[in-house]
């Protein structure tokens, strides 16, 4: 069984941060790690975060001066050990079934980046899924290096610049370098890592699943 790395990149996140480790823990999905980087919490971040890391082998934990969530993040790019790479938001959580659900659609299509729905959770509980990939569950998207996929994909959102409902081939990003920009050089950090992304991946497919859920 394939592995997989999760990276989180956490900012005094004491007040949803156990759920979101708890969402984690507990997918069907078992051959993960999960890499917890520590960007300069003053709040008890560090408390709970190092709960799990006793508590589960899976639990990796790293603390850092605050450098921001790009660099963060590339940090736990360095550090995973994974045959894929996911990330999660510490304020967010996850289905218990995400890494299993893109797993094996990468398996099934043999694609270098799958991407799920993210559903969005507002203040008085209400959820709507953000996009809706149901016309696309049987489709391999493989012109990324033309102008009709920025035009179809990109610029409409459907390929998001956000790294949080994807499933990466570790490969690809640490060949390649891929990393994200610096927060303090660059606002859009998550666009910078995408766009690199596409210079060096063949395909991208997606599943009509609801499996990231953005607070």
């Amino acid at each position: 069984m394939d592995k997989v790395s999760i990276i989180m990149p956490i900012y005094n996140g004491e007040a949803y941060l156990e759920r979101c480790l708890k969402s984690i823990q507990n997918q069907s999905y078992k051959n993960i790690e999960v890499l917890m980087m520590n960007d300069g919490s003053t709040d008890t971040t560090n408390i709970i975060a190092k709960k799990f890391s006793k508590s589960d082998k899976r639990f990796k934990y790293f603390e850092h001066n605050n450098i921001g969530q790009g660099l963060s993040r590339n940090r736990g790019i360095l550090e995973s050990t994974g045959d894929y790479i996911a990330f999660v938001d510490s304020d967010d959580y996850i289905d218990s079934e995400m890494i299993s659900i893109l797993v094996d659609r990468r398996i099934e299509t043999n694609s270098d980046v799958v991407c799920g729905e993210m559903v969005r959770v507002y203040p008085d509980g209400q959820k709507k899924t953000h996009r809706s990939f149901k016309s696309l569950e049987d489709k391999i998207v493989t012109n990324i290096k033309t102008d009709s996929f920025y035009r179809d994909y990109f610029f409409t959102g459907i390929f998001s610049t956000s790294p949080v409902d994807k499933l990466y081939r570790a490969s690809i990003l640490k060949d390649n370098n891929i990393k994200f920009g610096d927060n303090n050089r660059i606002i859009a950090e998550d666009r910078y890592f995408q766009l690199q992304v596409l210079l060096h991946i063949e395909s991208i497919s997606f599943v009509s699943e609801s499996i990231y859920y953005y607070m």
